[in-house]
């Protein structure tokens, strides 16, 4: 009879924080954070506090702007450029996609981030 090893990859699926990643952004079963990064995100009215994780697929964002949860999730197949900055904020990282432009401040790690994604 086979009998299957459950490997690395599958422990890593079922971390609690995995599970969590993809309950809160709705990711599929699979999805693994690979890195995270402390950071901000600008939005029109103001800066958004909190992560940016990176899984296989996608960027999702996670933060808080004036006390209300905020999140975006952007697919890597779309992103069209990264480049790193220092306006308006040290640290800072554009993100060109086909659909949008968003800019990541204060972004710890920020040639790390890059080299990830």
């Amino acid at each position: 009879a086979l009998v299957a090893r459950r490997s690395k990859r599958f422990e890593r699926e079922k971390t609690p924080e995995n599970e969590r990643l993809r309950s809160k952004f709705h990711l599929e079963e699979d999805a693994l954070i690979l890195q995270e990064y402390n950071c901000a995100l600008i939005y029109a009215d103001g800066s958004s506090k909190g992560k940016l994780y990176v899984t296989q697929h996608y960027l999702c964002f996670s933060g808080s702007l004036f006390g209300k949860d905020t999140k975006a999730v952007y697919p890597l197949e779309d992103v069209v450029t990264l480049e790193p900055t220092d306006s308006p904020a040290p640290n800072s990282m554009l993100m060109t996609s086909t659909s949008s432009e968003e800019r990541f401040t204060f972004l710890a790690g920020r040639q790390h981030a890059m080299s990830t994604i």
